[in-house]
Formats: structure tokens, C-alpha cells, sequence
């Protein structure tokens, strides 16, 4: 009797360690505070369960996993694989993805980052199309701050999702479709212990094979926020072209002589004006307060 309680205590332990080893975790951000994160190469022969620098790779259980899926594992198979789904080592041409219809359960690449004292965080990266097939798929960039937090998508200037889409009007092959794409990241992400970018790769639509997607040239910016404080700056306006008697915002950083923003040393008061008209025509919160330690105010 205590022969088979003890072999099934030993089945439990494998079924829970095989599980907790393949459980979901995080990289460890990268420090942006010390250079520029890149990411231009990745080796076919890394071994098994090993990820390029702050950033590591995942999978689900869906097949064929749409936008609204989450991730739940770690991707820890091989990069050289040549059957089933995927994720591949391309040497330069970065990362790719394919699912198939063997557990297509593919997948994201998220990317660890430190921005503390840093802001004006500017991503850059290519996606490209290595083999097309009818169904549709998309590799989208999003964000989180903190473990705990949800992936939102990263928007551009037309608060569209910034994303490669592969559809039948794409050429294929590694220097066919290279798409690049470079975007600021909100001001939310700035001055944080832990942002995670996720480059996710979904299903769209369609039936039959799927499409390679590659992800490559990952370069991430930023600004020092620690310097000199000399002048104030309308970041924007919105909406740009205000008209009369609609309300619109206006946002003011503190910026050194180059017009980068830098965090205030003590608290900097705000007031709007006209330049020019009746001063009594601008009404509404005309005065606000750049406090220490930030650099805007809206």
C-alpha cells in the first residue's frame, strides 16, 4: 500500500514539475538607463529554453490563437525545428513564427525593460512575411507596466494598432515584405521598474496554411529625464485645430535647451495665454503646475 501511494506521489511530482517548468515567467528587464536595447540576430542553434537578452518567448493552448487569446506557457522547444508549429532562429533576419495544424499554438516575444529615469522611449522593428498562406495572420506590438499588469496595443499617430498584417498582397520570402515600423511609447511607460513589450502573433481570419512572420531589428531608445530644466513646451494640442466654443487640452513639458523633457527639480507653475485677441475669449483651466519630479502637465 505505501509502495503505490509512493509511485503515485512520484507521478504527481512529474506532472507538477513538468508543469511548473513550462509555467509562463517573465525576462528580466533591460536597463535602458545603460545604452539602447537591440536585437538583430538570432542564433538557430540557441539552445532549448534559452532566449535572446531580456526577452524571452511564449505559447497557449489554442490553436490557432486569435487577438483576444493569452499566452499561458514558455516556448522551450528547439530553433531549428522543421516541422509543427514553431518559433525559429533566422540568423539576421531575427525570429520567426509559424503554426501549423499540429499544435499551432504559437505565440508572442516579449521584451523586459527598465525605464527609470528615462522617457521619449522610442521602439523600432521590422516585420516581414516569409511564407504566405490563405489564412491571415499579424504580428502587433502591445505593452504592459509591471508583472501584474495587461497588455494594452501600442498606437501610432492615428491611434491605429501598430502591426504587420500578412495577407495575399504581401511578397514573401526573408528580404521580400520588411515592413518597419517606429513609434513612441506612452508616458506611462516612462519612469518604471518594469515595462514589457509583446510582439504577438495571432490569427486573423481564413482557412488552410499559415503564414512565417518574422520579427527583426529591434532597437529601443530613450532619453535621459535627469538633467537641467530651462524651458517650457507645448507638446500638443487636441485637438490640433481648436475651434470656438469647443474645449481642447493643451500639454506643457519642461525641457532642457535641446527640448528634451526633463523632470522638474521643484514644482513649476503653468499659465495659458492668448499671444494675441481678447484675453478674455480663452476660458477654462488656464493655470496647472508641473510638479517635482515630473515633466508635463495637461
Amino acid at each position: 500500500m505505501m509502495k503505490g501511494k509512493t509511485f503515485l506521489a512520484l507521478i504527481m511530482l512529474a506532472l507538477f514539475g513538468f508543469s511548473m517548468a513550462n509555467a509562463q515567467t517573465l525576462p528580466s528587464p533591460f536597463d535602458l538607463s545603460s545604452g539602447n536595447y537591440s536585437l538583430n540576430s538570432f542564433d538557430p542553434a540557441t539552445p532549448a529554453g534559452s532566449y535572446p537578452t531580456s526577452m524571452i518567448f511564449h505559447r497557449t493552448a489554442t490553436q490557432d490563437p486569435g487577438y483576444a487569446v493569452e499566452m499561458t506557457a514558455n516556448y522551450t522547444a528547439a530553433y531549428n525545428l522543421t516541422g509543427g508549429a514553431r518559433i525559429n532562429g533566422m540568423g539576421v533576419d531575427g525570429i520567426s513564427f509559424l503554426n501549423t495544424s499540429s499544435s499551432g499554438n504559437i505565440g508572442a516575444a516579449v521584451l523586459g525593460l527598465n525605464t527609470l529615469n528615462r522617457n521619449s522611449i522610442v521602439v523600432s522593428w521590422k516585420g516581414g512575411v516569409i511564407a504566405q498562406q490563405p489564412r491571415i495572420y499579424a504580428i502587433r506590438l502591445q505593452y504592459k507596466i509591471g508583472a501584474a499588469g495587461t497588455f494594452s496595443d501600442v498606437l501610432d499617430a492615428n491611434n491605429m494598432p501598430v502591426e504587420l498584417v500578412a495577407d495575399s498582397t504581401k511578397p514573401t520570402g526573408k528580404t521580400g515584405y520588411n515592413n518597419v515600423f517606429t513609434v513612441t511609447l506612452p508616458q506611462t511607460c516612462e519612469n518604471k521598474s518594469e515595462v514589457y513589450l509583446r510582439w504577438k502573433y495571432y490569427y486573423i481570419s481564413g482557412s488552410g496554411g499559415r503564414p512565417q512572420l518574422k520579427l527583426d531589428d529591434i532597437l529601443v531608445s530613450s532619453e535621459n529625464s535627469i538633467g537641467v530644466t530651462s524651458n517650457l513646451s507645448i507638446l500638443n494640442v487636441n485637438p490640433p485645430s481648436p475651434m470656438s466654443n469647443f474645449p481642447f487640452s493643451i500639454t506643457v513639458n519642461s525641457t532642457d535647451v535641446n527640448g528634451i523633457p526633463k523632470f522638474a527639480a521643484a514644482d513649476i507653475p503653468v499659465t495659458i495665454a492668448v499671444t494675441s485677441g481678447n484675453p478674455a475669449d480663452l476660458t477654462g483651466t488656464l493655470t496647472g503646475t508641473i510638479t517635482a519630479g515630473s515633466y508635463s502637465v495637461t
